[in-house]
């Protein structure tokens, strides 16, 4: 029989990541992903190997993200726009391995920002996150432009080199 906490350990960030990808709801994706975990727990003699929980467990968490997004129906178009990438049939291997691996690069990548030096990091932050241009960085950090663009050049180039050595898979 799998220990819960490994699968735990191994999964709880990636599956998070996965679920927040389909719903843009970090709070919600954590709850879907915990009650997942629960839910596992309830039938986690039933798994032999820790391959057939990850199967389960993302399957449980598409699911999930899935009711949820019908449930909180606001836009009938976006909904429609998201659910027509999910179909009823259970994900495949080739679909899962995917998934796994976007979430994987996505923690990674959330992981170097998170390394940055700290002006690197709030700038970076700012623009990718925030959404705001040079001009209002600079106005909201008392800054010039000419040092956000550098920053951002300097951020960009950490990631793309600490991405490019990490084994992901």
């Amino acid at each position: 029989m799998i220990k819960l906490e490994t699968v735990f350990d191994t999964y709880h960030k990636p599956l998070v990541i996965y679920c927040n990808n389909i719903i843009h709801n970090f709070e919600v994706a954590e709850d879907i992903v915990s009650e997942a975990f629960v839910k596992l727990w309830t039938k986690l003699e039933e798994f032999e190997q820790v391959i057939n929980a990850r199967r389960w467990l993302y399957i449980a968490t598409r699911n999930a993200a899935i009711n949820y997004l019908i449930k909180e129906k606001k836009d009938d178009n976006k909904e429609k726009k998201r659910l027509y990438l999910f179909n009823e049939e259970d994900l495949s291997q080739e679909d899962m391995d995917n998934s796994e691996i976007e979430v994987n690069v996505i923690f990674a990548m959330l992981k170097e920002i998170e390394s940055l030096p700290k002006k690197c990091k709030v700038i970076f932050k700012l623009l990718y996150f925030e959404k705001l241009n040079t001009l209002q960085i600079s106005r909201k950090l008392n800054i010039s432009t000419q040092t956000v663009l550098n920053q951002k050049t300097i951020a960009i180039k950490i990631i793309k080199e600490k991405i490019k050595n990490l084994k992901i898979i």
